[in-house]
């Protein structure tokens, strides 16, 4: 049983020297690395290999406790203090660039901070994979924005012919009761023309 534990142990310290080396490999990268973005993914592995780190000490850690050999037991926990003594200078590593990350894209956001105004000619390639993005939907607001506008302009207008319609056919109506009342004063005017026409032959009549 003895035999089992250590074997299992020796599996898991191997797979712990890995993980700590490829850690200190893409923080290596990390360094290099030219753009916000590809920082970003490399802090992204490291997370995930720190997390796989913090299994294998979990799983080592109940190993030694099974180990019955006083001699075995000793010589994996002075194992087990330095590896975790080991991750421990690690994530302050980690620590310390994402803290150097996060003051390079706070600088970057201050210098493109025009870079939401849409009507700016921005070059892409000078922002992060979040900046476009957001861009993107500032895009899609502003073009939202004008469809809405044009929707209310053209319901506005729309409205505007409706009642000029309608002003329209209120004045065809008066003009048609004026002109109603101009036909029948013509009549009155020719029926006063006749019977004064009538009165002056009657009047004719008489001197004779």
């Amino acid at each position: 049983m003895e035999k089992n534990y250590i074997s299992a142990l020796e599996d898991t310290d191997s797979s712990l020297k890995k993980s700590s080396s490829l850690i200190e490999k893409y923080i290596s990268e990390f360094t290099i690395a030219n753009s916000s973005s590809e920082k970003t993914i490399i802090l992204s592995k490291i997370n995930s290999t720190l997390k796989t780190m913090e299994i294998n000490l979990n799983l080592m850690e109940s190993d030694i406790m099974n180990l019955q050999e006083p001699s075995n037991k000793k010589n994996w926990k002075q194992k087990f203090s330095s590896i975790k003594s080991n991750k421990k200078n690690l994530e302050n590593k980690i620590k310390n660039l994402k803290l150097n990350k996060s003051n390079i894209d706070d600088s970057n956001e201050n210098e493109n901070e025009d870079y939401l105004d849409v009507n700016k000619n921005v070059d892409l390639k000078n922002l992060t994979s979040e900046q476009v993005m957001k861009r993107g939907d500032e895009f899609v607001n502003e073009t939202d924005k004008s469809l809405k506008n044009m929707v209310k302009t053209l319901t506005n207008g729309r409205n505007m012919i409706k009642e000029t319609n309608k002003e329209l056919n209120r004045q065809m109506e008066v003009m048609d009761k004026v002109q109603t009342d101009l036909n029948e004063m013509d009549g009155s005017l020719n029926r006063a023309k006749k019977t004064v026409r009538d009165m002056n032959n009657m009047s004719c009549c008489f001197i004779f």
